[in-house]
């Protein structure tokens, strides 16, 4: 829902709603199961202070299940951002999370889990974000000419409290070409690191680094290029992702039009997930390939991806070599 004109005074709200229900890994063979909620609205209005700056109010309300664990949260999300010459944009917001576990997987007990002082529950989690863009490109939400980057940086604790302290940065370029009038290249490369600070250093499971998924590693299911924690109970055994402190991710996308509204794809994604700060092995790196179906439907643009592990398949035993992924709009 969207309200150009609150309070008649120019104040722009856009309400997402989600209500749903989860089943981990999949409806055929359920580990986990909860409901997932979200209550979202973004309140937003220009020209306080200056007439060019956008300031944004997102209180947030949820409740989500993953993989070892499943919340509530509540927070938000108080910011400010500019457009400077139609090219760089820059902005900056403190955000303000409580999160409140519950169906908590044995192998998340501080007392006996390798995660340690890094999970806490309840917990506080306070932070500023740094956000800068860099766009040449031809479009922000459609590109096929010119090149973005991307670049985040959050610090996390000390003056701010709350119960972790960290710097957090990511470095994103993605670019676009054109040669010919049906084929389109895309390509993104983006790394990340984080380094728990101060007092309470420490991170989050749930801000740390994971990657699989539809618009990551394609190969690998979602979250589950991760470092693992290794769980056996009974006669069971089970890893839980458990998110890394460095990232490294590269994806190349072959986008040729067919028809005038069906396209095929040929991609290749590489990516890593390590559990040290500033930590970078390209020996372990992971690379996956595979082809791609877009079509353009009343709903926007549907995509249908196969993705293939083309190496290192010994380092995640147990994890399927291949995965189909669905979505709506491009993976990057």
């Amino acid at each position: 829902y969207t309200h150009t004109n609150l309070f008649g005074n120019l104040t722009r709200l856009d309400l997402t709603t989600v209500a749903g229900w989860a089943q981990l890994p999949t409806p055929w063979a359920v580990d986990a199961q909860g409901p997932v909620v979200k209550l979202e609205p973004a309140f937003t209005k220009k020209g306080i202070l200056e007439p060019y700056l956008l300031w944004s109010l997102v209180p947030t309300l949820a409740s989500d299940v993953q993989e070892g664990y499943q919340y509530w949260s509540a927070g938000e999300r108080l910011g400010v951002s500019r457009w400077f010459a139609g090219v760089l944009s820059l902005s900056l917001s403190h955000n303000l999370r409580r999160l409140d576990f519950y169906a908590v997987d044995p192998a998340f007990d501080r007392q006996e889990s390798l995660l340690g002082r890094d999970f806490r529950d309840p917990f506080v989690l306070s932070y500023v974000e740094l956000q800068a863009s860099v766009a040449l490109a031809d479009s922000l939400t459609k590109p096929t000419e010119g090149v973005i980057v991307d670049g985040t940086y959050d610090l996390a604790g000390g003056l701010l409290a709350g119960d972790y302290s960290f710097h957090r940065a990511l470095l994103c370029l993605r670019a676009y070409h054109r040669p010919f009038r049906k084929l389109q290249r895309a390509s993104r490369v983006q790394a990340g690191t984080i380094s728990p600070d101060g007092v309470q250093a420490a991170v989050p499971f749930s801000f740390k680094f994971y990657l699989g998924g539809s618009s990551t590693v394609r190969g690998f299911g979602s979250k589950r290029l991760s470092p693992m924690l290794h769980e056996c109970l009974a006669d069971a055994c089970t890893d839980i992702p458990i998110g890394g402190l460095s990232m490294i991710q590269g994806n190349l996308e072959l986008r040729y039009r067919l028809l005038k509204k069906l396209s095929l794809v040929a991609f290749g994604d590489l990516g890593d997930v390590q559990i040290e700060t500033l930590v970078w092995e390209p020996g372990e790196w992971n690379f996956t390939a595979g082809p791609g179906l877009r079509a353009d439907t009343p709903l926007g643009l549907a995509r249908l991806d196969l993705g293939f592990r083309l190496n290192r398949r010994d380092a995640y035993p147990g994890e399927p070599t291949w995965a189909v992924y669905f979505g709506l709009g491009e993976a990057f």
